[in-house]
C-alpha cells in the first residue's frame, strides 16, 4: 500500500483500518477501473507478447492460489505488461474450477468476446467445459498436462506411431534459454467426446544436462488452436508459469497475503485488484497520467 500511494512513512494505516474501509469499496467499481487499463495497455500493444516464431499473441492465463485463508482463481495478461484483470474466490478446495469457469465468464462478458487469443491453464483445465468456454469467448484454450492417461492423450500417441511423417509436425532444437535440448511430435486435428472443436496435441520432450535436476522433463500441449506450430505451442505452455513466477509472487509479496489475517473475502479481493499496479517495473501511461 505504500508503494501503491508512494509514501515512505513506516506505518500508512493499521491493518484494521484496511480492513474496515475495504469492506466498504464496491468490487464493480475496481472491476470497471481495471477494464479501464486494460482498454489503455491494448492501445499501447502492451496486451501482446512476440515468440520466437515473429508472432504476435494477447495471451493469459487461469489459475488459482491461496492469500492467506482464502482461496481464489485468477485471471492475469501475459503481454509486456503482467497484470491481473480479475479474480474470484471460493470457499474450499476442489471448487477452483467451477470458480474459474465463472471467472472466464465474467471475464469475457466484461471485457468482450476475443479479449485474448489463448487462454492457457494446468491439467486441472483438461475437461472439454474449459475449451468450450474458450471458444465461445472468441478465443483459444491452452493447457500443459503430464496425465498419459487420458483417452485424447492416447489418441494422438497411436497417431504418433501409425501416421507418417508427413502428417505428423516433428522437431527438435536447443533451447537457450532454459539450457536444454528438446523434441516434439504434435499432430492435429483429433476429435474428442463433448466437444465439437478438434484438439492440436503436442507431446514435448525435454533433456536437461544439469545435475541438479531431472534428466528428462516429458509433458502435453493440448489446444483447441489449429494453427500453433510445435515450437509456437511448446513456448506457450512454459508461459503458463508466469501466473505463478510473476503474478502470484507479486501479489504475495506486495499485500504480504501469507499473513493477512482478515476474515472477509471482500477485503481479500479488493486488497487483490488494488496491489496489482503497484510494481513500478509495469507502470502505465494513461493519457498523461502514470499508474505506479
Amino acid at each position: 500500500m505504500r508503494s501503491y500511494i508512494g509514501t515512505d512513512r513506516d506505518m500508512v494505516a493499521s491493518d484494521s483500518t484496511y480492513d474496515r474501509v475495504l469492506r466498504l469499496i464496491p468490487a464493480g467499481g475496481i472491476r470497471k477501473a481495471m477494464r479501464k487499463i486494460y482498454q489503455h495497455l491494448q492501445l499501447q500493444n502492451l496486451d501482446q507478447i512476440k515468440l520466437e516464431s515473429g508472432k504476435k499473441f494477447r495471451i493469459a492465463g487461469v489459475d488459482a492460489s491461496g492469500f492467506g485463508k482464502h482461496l481464489v482463481s485468477v485471471i492475469s495478461m501475459f503481454g509486456k505488461v503482467r497484470i491481473p484483470l480479475d479474480v474470484e474466490t471460493y470457499s474450499r478446495k476442489g471448487k477452483e474450477l467451477p470458480s474459474s469457469y465463472s471467472l472466464i465468464k465474467r471475464t469475457t462478458r466484461l471485457l468482450g468476446k476475443g479479449w485474448c487469443d489463448v487462454l492457457i491453464g494446468d491439467g486441472l483445465y483438461k475437461a472439454a467445459k474449459f475449451f468450450r468456454l474458450c471458444k465461445e469467448g472468441g478465443f483459444d484454450g491452452l493447457i500443459k498436462t503430464k496425465e498419459v492417461r487420458l483417452e485424447v492423450i492416447k489418441d494422438a500417441s497411436g497417431l504418433y506411431k501409425a501416421k507418417d511423417d508427413a502428417s505428423v509436425e516433428k522437431v527438435s532444437g536447443f533451447d537457450i534459454n532454459r539450457l536444454c535440448d528438446y523434441t516434439i511430435e504434435a499432430v492435429a486435428d483429433i476429435q474428442v467426446l463433448g466437444l465439437k472443436h478438434k484438439l492440436k496435441i503436442a507431446h514435448v520432450k525435454e533433456y536437461y544436462p544439469k545435475p541438479n535436476r531431472s534428466d528428462t522433463e516429458e509433458f502435453f500441449v493440448i489446444t483447441t488452436k489449429q494453427d500453433l506450430t510445435a515450437h509456437e505451442a511448446r513456448e506457450l505452455a512454459h508461459r503458463r508459469w508466469g501466473i505463478e513466477n510473476n503474478v502470484f509472487r507479486q501479489l504475495n509479496q506486495l499485500i504480504t497475503s501469507k499473513r493477512v489475517h482478515t476474515h472477509s473475502q471482500k477485503v481479500l479481493t479488493c486488497l487483490l485488484y488494488t496491489s496489482d499496479a503497484a510494481d513500478e517495473e509495469d507502470s502505465v501511461d494513461l493519457g498523461g497520467r502514470r499508474i505506479i
